[in-house]
């Protein structure tokens, strides 16, 4: 009895703010489906389909505050990263057709099961009558009321998904550490101590650990909105000179090199997999900006933001991964910034810029991390020193994403390995279960054919998992320098 009062007066509540324009007839009423939102957890119940069709959750959103342009600013400005550097790397590993082909077939279906997730998480929400649902909440509420083989996972899929949330991003920021260390040998000279297990390697890393604590320890992320911003000025800027090295002429052979590939070898292709994984798939940004955005209906459809954004983002990958493989073939390292030579002052700039600029993001996505593991799972259970534990639990996570970094001196593979491992989850398989079990409770030729597709999705999507993973570890366990760099005869000692 309290839950309909309660209901009945929630409803109220919102037709007292809703214009007086909309219909009242459009929402239904508590009374016939007493589903409501409690202490911020979604709670089940069976949902007719006059009542789920009735219910449009982009009409009782709160208002976003990103137009449709700076939506898809946000979405073009999320490819300028440690992903795209690490493109042409990707070309020396697939060669240049099958980078072309691989690149727009994987990128391809990353971007469409992207949108598969975003529908399906405003279908949950339009079932549960609530404006928003987020990400973990609507795939355990797809496990608990889809396939009947899905209910018992739906227990630890909010679990699951956090730990690959979690996986990804520190991913992300073990990747930033090995980046400015790489940078920091190439530019006081040491470019035999790259991508090497050694002294230089790990005072590289030292030298920056207390920049990374001090700007991770700040607390409000508003405060570092200034660094953000100066962090994508200083990006671009760099783009800006990568592309000018990329397209300067050489006397001697011109644009292109002589030692670039159609094809490369099958041992490497599935290292391919996992960087343009870990490149298009901007899970976190994709999810979170179609949430604030004013007109969140205007995201996905033909030639919607989405579209808009990621067919640039994918092209932008594509181009400047081929031109970088185009202009330095075999002499390409992990990432197209550390094969320009340090020969002028602006490719030294290029380098300190690059360094600073993931300096500045290291926080935001180390934030994710943060908010999953401490804010939600620690916090609560503390009652005193909380402050001073959650300083301790922010550099913790800044050394053990060093110590990462320093085991995996390949940037390249450990790119590979996170886009294989977490991506090929978060990005893929989880969209297509996520449809399928929306597709469970419906009939009719065409929810048949959905459940077909989606197990398609979710096939190739384990594949690029398996597959992925395998050739990062294998090549991790079985490189040698003239797969990550220069051979032992023109590299330099450290």
């Amino acid at each position: 009895m309290e839950t309909q009062d309660g209901g009945q007066k929630s409803g109220s509540i919102q037709a007292k703010q809703n214009l007086a324009s909309r219909s009242q007839e459009k929402r239904p009423s508590d009374d016939s489906n007493p589903i409501i939102l409690k202490h911020k957890k979604y709670m089940a119940s069976n949902v007719s389909v006059k009542t789920l069709d009735l219910y449009d959750p982009y009409d009782y959103r709160d208002d976003g505050h990103l137009s449709n342009f700076q939506a898809w600013a946000h979405l073009v400005k999320c490819s300028f990263g440690t992903g795209v550097l690490t493109m042409p790397k990707g070309f020396q590993h697939s060669g240049l057709i099958l980078g072309f082909v691989l690149g727009g077939l994987i990128g391809g279906i990353c971007l469409y099961c992207m949108l598969i997730l975003i529908k399906s998480c405003v279908h949950m929400a339009a079932r549960q009558r609530v404006p928003y649902m987020p990400f973990n909440e609507s795939m355990k509420y797809t496990f608990e009321h889809g396939y009947p083989l899905c209910k018992p996972m739906s227990k630890i899929i909010i679990g699951f998904t956090d730990t690959l949330l979690v996986g990804y991003h520190f991913g992300i920021c073990a990747c930033y550490v090995n980046y400015m260390a790489q940078t920091t040998l190439r530019v006081f000279g040491k470019e035999g101590c790259i991508e090497g297990y050694n002294w230089p390697t790990v005072l590289a890393v030292v030298a920056w650990l207390p920049l990374i604590c001090a700007i991770n320890c700040v607390r409000n992320l508003k405060l570092l909105a200034p660094v953000s911003y100066v962090g994508n000025v200083l990006t671009l800027a760099s783009m800006g000179i990568i592309l000018y090295y990329i397209f300067k002429p050489e006397p001697d052979h011109g644009f292109m090199s002589d030692s670039w590939h159609y094809v490369g070898e099958i041992k490497t292709v599935p290292l391919y997999i996992g960087i343009i994984l870990f490149a298009v798939e901007a899970f976190g940004v994709i999810i979170a900006v179609e949430r604030d955005m004013k007109t969140p209906r205007k995201f996905v459809g033909l030639f919607g933001v989405f579209d808009k954004a990621m067919f640039i983002v994918l092209g932008w990958y594509i181009f400047l991964g081929a031109s970088g493989y185009l202009r330095y073939g075999a002499e390409v390292q992990s990432t197209i910034s550390l094969t320009i030579p340090p020969d002028h002052w602006s490719s030294t700039t290029m380098y300190v810029m690059l360094a600073l600029s993931l300096l500045c993001s290291y926080p935001l996505h180390c934030y994710v991390c943060i908010d999953i593991i401490w804010n939600n799972r620690i916090l609560p259970k503390l009652n005193q020193r909380k402050t001073l534990l959650e300083f301790i639990f922010r550099i913790a996570l800044v050394v053990v994403s060093c110590i990462v970094a320093v085991c995996f001196p390949q940037l390249d593979l450990l790119v590979s390995l996170i886009g294989a491992v977490c991506l090929s989850f978060l990005g893929i398989m989880m969209p297509g279960v996520m449809e399928y079990n929306v597709a469970w409770s419906k009939s009719g030729m065409q929810w048949n054919l959905t459940m077909v597709k989606d197990i398609g999705i979710a096939a190739f999507g384990f594949c690029a998992f398996f597959i992925g993973t395998y050739g990062c570890l294998f090549s991790f366990f079985d490189s040698n320098p003239e797969d990550h760099g220069q051979s032992n005869s023109t590299k330099p000692e450290c």
